[in-house]
């Protein structure tokens, strides 16, 4: 999976050197425009000592990558790495203490499921807070979002081949 600034591969980098040249000419990602693993960053900071990260390096074979993943399309996906908080995804989705998208939500999702949170909406400033029905009193009114899998951009093909609605 791609988007206009990231990529998502199960190819392992380091066994294809001719794509590290061209994209990850640096080995780290720390120039500009070069390609950056960003299981390294996730992994240091769950807390992974150098050593560690060493180790695992080495281990792996050189580049390190995530367990597993489930793609729901651009910027909605969860990426799992053993002994590491998930990375979730997931846009119009609001973060808070308590809310935070699992893996098991995306299992979910990717079985045909959804997940629903309430998000305050916004009409307008005054209609936000002024009632018209019960005097001096103030509202918020709220959402109920709905998250789910779907692909809305063409018709995906048996064969994994994608034919997009606008031709």
């Amino acid at each position: 999976m791609c988007d206009t600034d990231s990529v998502i591969t199960d190819a392992k980098l380091n066994d294809y050197p001719d794509l590290m040249e061209e994209f990850m000419w640096d080995g780290c990602g720390d120039a500009l425009g070069s390609l950056k693993n960003e299981a390294d960053d996730h992994l240091k900071d769950c807390g992974w000592g150098k050593d560690d990260m060493k180790r695992l390096k080495e281990e792996e074979g050189g580049m390190l990558h995530f367990d597993a993943l489930i793609l729901g399309g651009c910027k909605f996906y969860c990426l799992r790495k053993e002994g590491c908080e998930d990375i979730t995804k997931c846009k119009g989705y609001k973060k808070s203490r308590g809310e935070e998208l699992s893996f098991e939500d995306f299992e979910t999702m990717a079985r045909g499921g959804e997940k629903t949170q309430k998000q305050v909406q916004f009409l307008c400033p005054k209609m936000n807070h002024l009632s018209v029905d019960e005097k001096f009193s103030m509202r918020t009114p709220k959402v109920t979002k709905k998250f789910r899998f779907l692909y809305n951009k063409g018709v995906v093909h048996d064969d994994g081949t994608i034919t997009s609605f606008y031709n």
